[in-house]
């Protein structure tokens, strides 16, 4: 999956909110004719595409139009019951990233689900895939999603009311935990099946 650069204010490039494309992004100001004069509109921006030439509105750092999410897209190999719910939480990002965190959290949980492990919440459920072997890099990711979507539920040391930048990450970290989860054993799959059926039994006949 290419890398994601969500919208961000003044920023020379990121992936627009209209083509999805990575794109450079020139900036100018907003003007308002008043009464035969023309005015700047303090606070209010444009980000137009290279790649598409459509304009974004900005009013001081969050975009207001389009009403697109700055949040990245789902990995296209995520099931589509989680990937309902990284969607709804891409929706609800610029309105209230907290939510987003907590849908987030919900997809690794469903994800750590389809590993067939067990435990009386989502951190004895890593647990297990640690003691299975789980990639430290992966394990680093679940908990991150784990503890701050956690946060997002009860905010004792973390106030995500307003931060979109967290939030924005977390969906980046879930991207990464489904391309392990999903994706690798799908490319995996795909090539041994590409394999001559001689060959394929051979090696059943050597595992049995």
């Amino acid at each position: 999956m290419m890398p994601y650069e969500s919208p961000q204010m003044k920023k020379d490039a990121f992936n627009c909110p209209y083509c999805n494309a990575y794109a450079n992004q020139t900036w100018s100001s907003i003007y308002a004719n008043i009464s035969g004069t023309f005015h700047d509109r303090a606070g209010f921006s444009l980000s137009i595409c290279f790649r598409c030439k459509k304009s974004a509105i900005w009013y001081e750092d969050k975009m207001v139009y389009p009403n697109s999410s700055s949040a990245p897209l789902p990995n296209s190999d995520m099931p589509e019951d989680i990937k309902k719910d990284y969607n709804e939480a891409r929706n609800l990002i610029n309105l209230s990233p907290r939510s987003a965190c907590v849908l987030l959290r919900l997809c690794i949980e469903k994800i750590c689900d389809e590993q067939k492990v067990t435990g009386r919440d989502l951190n004895e459920k890593i647990g297990k895939l640690v003691e299975l072997g789980l990639d430290p890099k992966i394990q680093k990711a679940l908990d991150s999603v784990r503890v701050i979507g956690g946060q997002a539920v009860h905010p004792l040391e973390m106030d995500l009311k307003d931060d979109t930048s967290t939030a924005t990450s977390l969906f980046k970290l879930v991207n990464y935990i489904s391309e392990w989860a999903h994706t690798r054993p799908k490319t995996i799959d795909t090539i041994f099946e590409s394999l001559p059926d001689g060959k394929k039994k051979a090696i059943e006949q050597r595992d049995t």
